[in-house]
């Protein structure tokens, strides 16, 4: 909280000095720092965290060209009421501006949060969701979680709609809040996860049958994968933190509340039937494979990640933050690293002596 009233001063010191660019560049800071509190969607944090006096210095000053702006200076200073009233009023205004409305919406969910307004809160996650559908359709697979960003680069931050099984969902979204418990525990400032906001039960159709749609947001960033593909070098440290984040995630999930186990010569036949492969060649590699899963019977169980370099974000100032926590597979370890530091054959020898250091 110091850090973020610190910021958050240094905003106001710039805005009534009428340099509104520098003071919106605290005030994002602000927020980020904000959301990084573990709770931040707990309303007394937000009042814990500015005091009385910044509040009424800011309040005769927080009219700017910009009323989404100015809800923000208002947001900020716990003056909750005011901004929801003038973000309500701007959304209104802007309907037929899908990527302002978006904005606005994802203001009014974090306000709504603060303010444990259900009734505003499921009004914008409702009309975020119609937003997108109305103006953006999707064709979304049945086999495949389609991801909407529909706020694009808004303060720093990213809002993520992610549509699959409904009860895959639910699953995911318990398990993301359980990690950012164990995130908090653990007071280590380099691990970040995206903050589950919502999951929505959809009604299915012919042409889109999926039934659910989970709400998330997180910190803007490179994946892992990009990082790798753009600067293998410059990618050591992020590296390092990623291997001391996935055996901190296997040290911490209980396997026990997790019900499918993968069958790895099951999996590896299925895929190579797949292709039409010799029936001759097939018996012959099922010979050969049965040494290799009987050598994984005694690898310790974990939670299984999936964690390939896509599946983590590095931010601006080198925080790893873990996507796709999806509840369904508990595996041995040896796999999850593998996924690591094999998948698209991004990581040279050298590369993975260094991830299993």
């Amino acid at each position: 909280p110091t850090k973020t009233k610190n910021l958050f001063r240094m905003g106001n010191i710039h805005l009534k000095n009428k340099n509104k660019e520098k003071a919106m560049e605290y005030y994002r800071d602000a927020i980020k720092s904000l959301f990084r509190e573990p709770y931040y969607d707990n309303y007394e944090l937000l009042r814990s965290v500015f005091t009385t006096d910044v509040f009424a210095r800011i309040k005769n000053i927080t009219s700017t060209e910009n009323n989404l702006e100015t809800a923000i200076v208002l947001m900020l200073n716990g003056d909750i009421e005011s901004s929801e009233k003038l973000l309500i009023e701007e959304r209104d205004n802007n309907r037929g501006n899908t990527e302002e409305t978006a904005k606005l919406n994802y203001l009014l969910l974090l306000s709504s949060r603060y303010s444990k307004n259900s009734e505003l809160f499921n009004k914008s996650i409702m009309d975020i969701y119609t937003n997108i559908m109305n103006n953006n359709p999707l064709k979304i697979g049945k086999s495949k979680a389609t991801i909407v960003t529909p706020s694009g680069n808004f303060l720093g931050r990213e809002l993520v709609l992610k549509f699959g099984d409904y009860n895959q969902l639910i699953k995911e979204c318990r398990l993301t809040k359980e990690i950012i418990e164990y995130i908090s525990e653990s007071k280590d400032p380099r691990f970040l996860s995206p903050y589950p906001i919502a999951v929505m039960e959809l009604k299915p159709t012919e042409e889109n049958p999926i039934n659910g749609v989970y709400f998330m947001d997180y910190e803007l960033g490179e994946t892992l994968k990009q990082r790798l593909l753009t600067n293998p070098e410059g990618s050591k440290k992020n590296l390092d933190d990623i291997a001391d984040f996935l055996a901190f995630i296997h040290a911490n999930i209980d396997t026990d509340l997790i019900e499918q186990s993968r069958d790895h010569k099951k999996e590896i036949m299925s895929r190579l039937n797949s292709i039409n492969i010799d029936k001759i060649l097939l018996e012959k590699i099922k010979i050969a494979i049965d040494p290799f899963v009987e050598s994984l019977k005694d690898s310790e169980i974990i939670y299984d990640k999936d964690a390939h370099s896509d599946n983590w974000l590095v931010t601006d100032d080198n925080k790893i933050v873990v996507l796709d926590c999806e509840n369904r597979i508990k595996n041995q370890r040896e796999r999850d690293i593998a996924n690591l530091t094999d998948k698209w054959n991004l990581f040279t020898e050298e590369g993975k002596e260094y991830i299993l250091r």
